[in-house]
């Protein structure tokens, strides 16, 4: 089987490897997104549930505030209305009782309810009229008393009712209705007062919770749920920071038009739901998804590259063997010329003995470019740095290589600086100066005139080489370094080229400590330039006849 018969053989099976990574690729990424999926909409379903819990839970203590609140407005009323009860049975009379509040119970309440009370009242439902303390009530609280005494009212004993309802301007009415047998209404006894009255019923919310809602299976805490009672726009109580938005509870008349809202302690949730509270991790999966496709996007390029990679080397092995192929046949064709004696002189035996040599050299040279490049990329090349005299080698090398055949057209001019010293291998200089001066003869016109220079410049060997072709476009001068890589201009014309030999130059020199880089030559055409490190002149002084870069 033929060399690049095996080599396209390995690259058709690298490329099926890299369509089933990119395949296995995928499903990877459907996996992770799916499963990124579901643990968000699972952490999204649990966070709802425990929300309900806590909504639920901060519901209930809602409506336990209400029915405590219910309950303590009764007890109040109890107490405010007791006396007047007894001593009033069915006829107002018309010095009416003040409402008052026993000893008893004011040492219950720690409070005064009176404090608030700033006007006291009564109307005879029979007479629709209207007595005070002080004399007739004015016609607008009359209305509003009126409108009040005609809505919702409670049972407060036998042939009693009671209401509490929210007035205009920050006032509330406290009055208790004398009922008949027959559940007619005789006449009312009531006060206006601040809705500052309205605080005196609110149990205190720390009471609350370390008693009516105190859970036994729950450690007792004073602070476990946060309650808001207002009365129309007016905040009463606020105990605690409400987090997020809450179902009002109201307290509708008679029992003064009270709307309260509970929430759970944000810090007691866990506590209350039993269960820890996780927010969903919405960035942190998205994150997740983008760093998985990330991941893809990068494995799929570097697929691409490894991919191209062995398309360059398939293509490689293809042009090295056609510029083996070359050579090869003419040393056979030459070879067999010589055995079967059809040279007609010396003359042409000599001829064909040196293109023989010639070719041979070529052949070589190229052999090592190849084996140098397997070396470099093993990490397995040795050099031998050593001071070294750089102009003699550098004719040496121009001149052997102006005599191979496809040289034979190119004039080759020398600016040397002879006293120039550096710090090299030999035999890895001479094969980067052949690489550059293959490089100049196979991508510039036939006929041209090649430039070598070497010089020193500021402690630094620089040695270049000028070809008069069409250049390297700025955009490349990097690129034709590295393996492998030809210009795309080349890769369409007929020039051959295995792509490696400017890369060995950059890696030679970089061994040597120095650099190589591409740049515009003066004339018109391509420069490629090397310097050397630890180079100097051989006599102390600088004089003239030194070539400049």
């Amino acid at each position: 089987m033929h060399l690049p018969t095996v080599f396209l053989s390995r690259l058709r099976a690298v490329q099926t490897q890299t369509a089933l990574m990119v395949v296995l690729l995928v499903v990877i990424l459907a996996v992770t997104s799916t499963l990124t999926y579901n643990a968000q909409s699972t952490a999204r379903a649990q966070q709802e549930l425990v929300d309900e819990i806590v909504i639920a839970n901060a519901n209930f203590a809602a409506v336990r505030y209400v029915d405590k609140t219910r309950a303590n407005i009764l007890s109040m009323y109890k107490a405010l209305y007791g006396e007047v009860s007894k001593t009033t049975p069915w006829e107002l009379p018309p010095d009416f009782p003040i409402v008052s509040f026993s000893d008893k119970h004011a040492e219950q309440c720690v409070c005064d309810p009176l404090q608030y009370v700033e006007e006291h009242f009564a109307y005879d439902f029979r007479t629709r009229s209207f007595f005070t303390k002080q004399g007739k009530l004015p016609e607008a609280e009359q209305s509003v008393v009126q409108s009040i005494l005609g809505g919702k009212f409670e049972m407060l004993k036998e042939g009693w009712r009671f209401g509490l309802a929210r007035g205009s301007d920050k006032h509330v009415y406290s009055y208790v209705i004398r009922m008949t047998q027959d559940s007619i209404p005789l006449f009312a006894i009531g006060f206006r007062a601040k809705d500052d009255f309205l605080k005196l019923f609110l149990m205190p919310v720390e009471s609350f919770n370390l008693g009516l809602m105190h859970d036994p299976r729950l450690p007792v805490s004073a602070d476990r749920f946060v309650i808001v009672v207002k009365t129309g726009n007016r905040e009463l109580l606020r105990a605690g920071k409400p987090v997020g938005d809450a179902q009002p509870f109201d307290l509708e008349a008679p029992f003064g038009d009270y709307s309260v809202q509970a929430w759970v302690n944000e810090a007691q949730q866990e506590l209350v739901t039993g269960t820890p509270i996780s927010r969903p991790r919405i960035p942190f999966s998205i994150g997740l998804s983008a760093v998985a496709s990330l991941l893809t996007v990068i494995a799929l390029i570097l697929l691409k590259r490894q991919s191209q990679l062995a398309n360059v080397r398939a293509e490689f092995v293809a042009n090295v063997s056609h510029e083996l192929r070359t050579p090869l046949a003419q040393i056979r064709m030459f070879t067999e010329t010589l055995i079967l004696g059809r040279v007609r002189n010396d003359a042409e035996r000599k001829r064909s003995l040196e293109i023989i040599d010639q070719e041979t050299r070529r052949l070589s040279a190229l052999v090592e470019n190849v084996l140098q490049l397997g070396r470099s990329e093993r990490g397995a090349v040795t050099l031998a740095p050593a001071a070294t005299e750089l102009a003699p080698t550098v004719r040496e090398v121009v001149d052997s290589f102006s005599q191979l055949p496809r040289s034979r057209n190119v004039e080759f001019r020398q600016e040397l600086e002879s006293r120039l010293v550096a710090t090299v291998d030999p035999g890895a200089f001479r094969q980067i100066l052949l690489n550059l001066l293959d490089n100049a003869v196979k991508y510039g016109p036939a006929g041209q005139r090649v430039h070598v220079g070497l010089a020193m410049f500021e402690k630094h060997a620089r040695l270049w080489v000028d070809d008069e072709g069409p250049g390297i476009p700025r955009r490349e001068r990097q690129r034709v370094f590295e393996p492998f890589y030809r210009s795309p201009e080349h890769v369409t014309s007929r020039t051959a080229g295995s792509g490696i030999g400017l890369a060995i130059v950059r890696e030679l020199a970089g061994l040597l400590g120095g650099s190589a880089w591409a740049e515009g030559a003066p004339g018109g055409g391509a420069r490629l330039v090397v310097e050397f490190p630890q180079a100097y002149l051989r006599a102390e002084e600088a004089a003239g006849g030194m070539a400049v870069a």
